[in-house]
């Protein structure tokens, strides 16, 4: 809300202190705007197993105060992501919000606007920041290109493979790509910062820069091609990190991995959203504050369009564990392509009735809509057939 605050636990010094004053604790002091606490907040001892199968409504019920539930010790709850301790591998269907039928909603945004209207009720002087909404367009890059930017034993390999399974029209368009100047179907960029432009927006690009590992399906990093990329893209647009799958147990990987992203840039690489969405508590955070990352964007779901952690603000990440608020600023995304092409296959007009439906619930509290697509969606192969259209009406739909 934009206001300067101090907090005290002097009842003395409350109750002498003249001017706007709020309480929020077990039991009414005096004359003052009550807000009745639940424990949470008070509490040192982290039990996610404790709100396993409540609502928001059942966890943090309470009575004689301006809200039936303790809007503090729930947003703290959800934006800690409290209930991914212990959790690796957390599923949106394990979300008290999910169980709570909010995962849709920017929930913490408009506990604030109801806030805002008792605190103006009680405290008319009171004078608001006003915010305005905000969309960012960001773009994961798993593989900049189909073809191009491989060695010869990975390109020989993909002819034989494509051989092999009999796929002719894939070995026509390997063939096209590298020795016919054919472009190659995955460098949409061109197109992409097109549009970008066109609507006056500037997108995040994260680059994945580990190695051909597993599900880290990566080019040379070290391909002419790859470099020239980079370099074109950094003037338009900003690169962050997109680290490996691997990386996530492998500290040294994930060094690696950044120092060959500042390379190419030849600056300091300070955003990144992990590969899959690799999100796992408290983990991921403290190696990227490790790192010195400063800005991360994996805060969100992969399986279904929502709010993980209830908000559509960048915020910055308070370490439970070490029971601190941290310099990294987690910027969530509540959208991602993928989600329509792998986990909810629905008709294209089911998508765009969640898609508008998700934009108009961050537009209404004037919040920050961040939305993932990957470049290889603009591709026009196979399932991704139209996906290039659909790009440019969400561009419009969103900004």
């Amino acid at each position: 809300m934009g206001l300067d605050f101090e907090i005290t636990h002097d009842e003395n010094y409350f109750n002498n202190f003249v001017g706007t004053k709020i309480s929020y604790t077990k039991d009414k002091l005096n004359n003052e705007l009550f807000f009745a606490a639940t424990d949470l907040l008070f509490e040192k001892n982290i039990n996610p197993e404790n709100y396993l199968k409540l609502t928001i409504d059942e966890a943090f019920t309470i009575h004689h105060s301006p809200f039936t539930f303790d809007i503090f010790a729930a947003s703290f709850f959800l934006l800690t992501r409290y209930e991914e301790y212990s959790n690796e591998n957390f599923q949106h269907q394990h979300s008290i919000l999910f169980r709570s039928n909010l995962l849709q909603t920017p929930i913490i945004n408009q506990w604030v606007m109801q806030l805002k209207t008792i605190l103006q009720q009680y405290f008319p002087e009171l004078k608001f920041q006003k915010r305005n909404y905000q969309f960012t367009p960001t773009i994961d890059v798993d593989r900049a290109f189909a073809f191009k930017g491989r060695n010869n034993f990975k390109t020989i390999g993909g002819f034989a493979k494509d051989f092999l399974k009999g796929n002719f029209f894939e070995i026509k368009m390997r063939f096209a790509v590298l020795f016919q100047n054919e472009k190659d179907p995955f460098d949409v960029f061109d197109e992409l910062e097109n549009v970008h432009q066109q609507n006056n927006l500037r997108a995040k690009y994260f680059f994945h820069c580990g190695n051909y590992d597993g599900v880290d399906k990566n080019i040379d990093l070290q391909n002419t091609n790859f470099k020239t990329l980079i370099n074109r893209l950094q003037t338009t647009a900003d690169i962050g990190l997109h680290p490996s799958v691997k990386s996530n147990y492998n500290f040294e990987l994930l060094q690696n991995e950044k120092k060959v992203l500042e390379n190419l840039l030849q600056k300091k690489v300070n955003d990144s959203r992990q590969h899959f969405i690799q999100l796992h508590f408290p983990n991921t955070y403290h190696r990227l504050i490790e790192l010195d990352i400063k800005n991360d964007y994996t805060m969100g779901y992969a399986t279904t369009a929502g709010f993980r952690a209830g908000i559509c603000n960048s915020f910055h990440w308070y370490d439970l564990k070490n029971e601190t608020e941290t310099d990294l600023t987690i910027h969530p995304f509540c959208w991602m392509e993928t989600v329509f092409q792998e986990f909810q296959k629905v008709s294209d007009e089911e998508m765009w009735r969640q898609t508008k439906q998700i934009i108009n619930a961050v537009k209404q509290v004037d919040g920050e809509f961040c939305a993932v697509w990957h470049n290889h969606s603009l591709s026009e192969l196979y399932e991704f057939k139209g996906w290039k259209n659909k790009y440019e009406q969400f561009v419009k739909l969103a900004k």
